[in-house]
């Protein structure tokens, strides 16, 4: 196996064959998280009344796509069990059936991921502290923008709150963001 570390997961969605219930709809509801979260950057893109419901209709293709179409062919071309397929088993399969090099283009692929997600989602936050603090929700702080028009205070309380909260594990981290997304 192409990373054998894989194989410790914390996430658990079926203990013995029966689905535990809690944590699987938790993660089907954190990853439809987000979709609204584009709705905070729209002031900054021309004619988003146009742009917007466009973007959001390919995004939500590309999405399905992007989930869909490597998990069947993944299914397709692996007989293990479901017990088998824990974080990082997509980079498993795509080294046992086409060779260490696509093992290796899967890892950096989802770590690229992961940084878009991460900037994107971590915008979208500070454009929220933005805006509050321009209607006298939050201290006027978070209205100030850097000279290149960026929410400056709002980045660095989302940087400071995700450094807090790396310490959690994700099952715990996945409950308390769908409660608080919830709200």
């Amino acid at each position: 196996h192409f990373f054998p570390i894989a194989a410790t997961t914390t996430t658990t969605t079926t203990l013995g064959g029966r689905v535990l219930w809690r944590p699987f709809l938790n993660n089907l509801f954190w990853n439809l998280n987000s979709f609204d979260s584009a709705s905070c950057i729209t002031g900054e893109v021309h004619d988003p009344g146009r742009s917007f419901p466009k973007g959001m209709f390919w995004g939500v293709i590309l999405v399905i796509l992007g989930y869909l179409l490597p998990l069947l062919v993944a299914l397709g071309a692996s007989d293990a069990p479901p017990e088998n397929w824990v974080d990082g088993y997509m980079a498993t399969v795509a080294s046992d059936v086409v060779g260490p090099w696509l093992g290796f283009w899967v890892v950096l692929a989802a770590g690229i991921s992961n940084l878009a997600l991460f900037e994107a989602e971590m915008s979208s936050d500070a454009y929220q502290l933005l805006g509050m603090a321009e209607r006298g929700y939050l201290p006027r702080i978070f209205a100030q923008r850097s000279r290149h028009g960026t929410p400056t205070y709002g980045i660095l309380m989302g940087c400071l709150v995700i450094i807090l909260l790396s310490v959690s594990d994700l099952d715990t981290l996945i409950e308390m963001l769908n409660f608080n997304y919830s709200l």
